[in-house]
């Protein structure tokens, strides 16, 4: 260390809104931080960095998070019956989490 440990320098960033970086400082005997207000089915990048007079280099780690199950299909609607077939249309989900696999 470059003198007495002042603080940590905390950044997370959502690495799919690249341009938005959360900092947060925090004192020199906490060595732990729960990062809140994440959204779900996205990757983040979060850095540490040790700061005394200069600040360090910063540790860095990337964690996924899982995705959940999406809502459902937007207006299901059914057209062009007959007696033997018939066609259904719908919408994408307003809350994909994810990209859509295929519908059931």
């Amino acid at each position: 260390l470059n003198g007495r440990l002042r603080n940590y320098s905390i950044e997370v960033f959502n690495v799919d809104s690249p341009g938005r970086v959360n900092k947060t400082v925090v004192g020199p005997l906490i060595t732990n931080f729960t990062i809140q207000g994440l959204v779900e089915n996205s990757i983040y990048s979060i850095r540490v960095a040790a700061v005394t007079i200069r600040q360090g280099s910063y540790a860095a780690v990337v964690q996924s998070l899982n995705a959940t199950k999406p809502s459902p299909p937007l207006s299901p609607q059914v057209s062009q019956a007959t007696t033997t077939s018939l066609t259904v249309t719908w919408g994408q989900p307003e809350m994909r989490n994810g990209q859509i696999q295929n519908y059931k």
